[in-house]
This record gives structure tokens, sequence and C-alpha cells, in this order.
């Protein structure tokens, strides 16, 4: 992994401690170029690295039904950290999340479901440019295909919900020496 320049460019924002906000990728590209396994080797070493023991790396494989309703979406990623887990909104999530002082780090993968439900992608973006600068937070990744640099296109003219406008977009690109 050491070799792909957006695993490298993912894990160095991640290590940015004390920096003024929190770093927010959108990893995209086509089918099976490697994007879900960079989101996984990102949660890998997260977990593995002693300077992030507190830092709790919740990676969601978004499926379409999660997303159906609020209480659904946050329910679903409530689950990942505890499988009895029912966080009905937002709030409910983050003080599951950050229970015992811990902090947080967000990875959703195939987060294109996500647009599906433009209500919630519209709360959920916006809750991400709130927990940017909390310290309860260490940072988010998406991860989609193509697709995902378009969605924009939903939300005519609100650029406050325009992927654009979340964070880094970082193309996954075909490497030759994989």
């Amino acid at each position: 992994m050491d070799t792909i320049a957006a695993f490298n460019d993912i894990q160095t924002g991640f290590s940015m401690e004390g920096s003024r906000g929190r770093p927010l990728y959108l990893l995209y590209g086509p089918r099976q170029f490697g994007k879900s396994t960079i989101a996984y080797r990102i949660a890998d070493w997260m977990a593995a690295d002693p300077h992030l023991a507190n830092v709790e790396c919740i990676l969601v494989e978004l499926r379409r039904s999660a997303v159906r309703d609020a209480a659904t979406f946050w329910t679903c990623l409530g689950m990942h950290m505890e499988p009895e887990s029912v966080c009905q909104d937002e709030t409910a999530f983050i003080k599951l999340a950050t229970r015992g002082q811990r902090r947080f780090c967000l990875i959703l993968d195939e987060m294109d479901h996500l647009f599906d439900n433009k209500d919630l992608a519209t709360t959920f973006l916006a809750a991400l440019r709130t927990w940017k600068v909390a310290s309860f937070f260490c940072g988010f990744l998406g991860v989609g295909s193509h697709d995902l640099v378009h969605h924009f296109k939903v939300f005519r003219g609100d650029m406050k919900s325009s992927p654009f406008n979340v964070g880094t977009m970082i193309k996954s690109r075909f490497d030759a020496q994989l």
C-alpha cells in the first residue's frame, strides 16, 4: 500500500494531529480499481497504530437499505461499533462513538447509496462540516464510483450539500506496479 498515492495521501491526512479541521476525503473511480482495498487498509493501519489507540475507526459498507431514512442510517453506523445499538439520530450516534472520551474516524464504502436519499445526504454532509472542527472527530473517507462526483447535480444550486464542497476528492488510478 505504501506505493499507492491515494493511500499515502489519506494516511498522511489522518495522521496530522493538531491541525485545524480534520480531513474529509472522497475517493472515487471505476469498479475494481482498489478503492475498497484502500479503505480497508486505512482502517487496518488506524487499528494498529499506537498513536491512534483512542480512535475508533468505523468502516461501513453502505447498502441501499441503510439510507431509506435517517434513523436506519444512523443505526447502521452505530451497529458497526456495537451490534445491539440503536441510534435514532446524529446525536445518539455521536454519544455512542465518543463514549469513554474516544474519538472516531468514519469510512463509508459505497457512499453513492447515500445520495439515493437527498434529505439524508444533505443532513449528513452538514454533519461532516460540523464534525470537521470537533475535537472528537479524526476524519472521513467516502468511497464510491465516478458517479460520486456528479451527485452535486441532484442538489441544484445548493453548494452546501455538494460533494465538491466537503473536502478533498481523490481519483483512484490504475497503477501497473501493483
